[in-house]
């Protein structure tokens, strides 16, 4: 399993508008992917994002980014701020 994990820092209204991003284009875009679990979240000041996304494979990571990018595309002058950090991480370990 791998994780990719990304951060975000910007105003509350660029973090709004990378959180309706999320809910519109992500989400959907993971859903009914066999093995696939995300957690978006939000600081309490709202100006910092992380993204952690866990998938069993790196061809289903690239598969659901693929998705988004699709999505993406239908709307290209939508405002969805750039992430700071990318990462992608092996998972060693899942508590139920």
């Amino acid at each position: 399993m791998i994780a990719q994990v990304m951060t975000f820092e910007g105003t509350p209204e660029d973090n709004d508008a990378g959180i309706a991003h999320v809910l519109d284009e992500v989400v959907p875009a993971a859903q009914g992917a066999a093995g696939v679990h995300g957690v978006w979240l939000v600081s309490p000041d709202r100006t910092r994002r992380m993204t952690i996304l866990v998938c069993p494979d790196e061809e289903t990571r690239d598969a659901i980014f693929a998705r988004v990018r699709e999505r993406v595309e239908q709307a290209p002058d939508r405002h969805r701020p750039a992430p700071v950090s990318v990462d992608a991480w092996e998972v060693y370990a899942v508590a139920p």
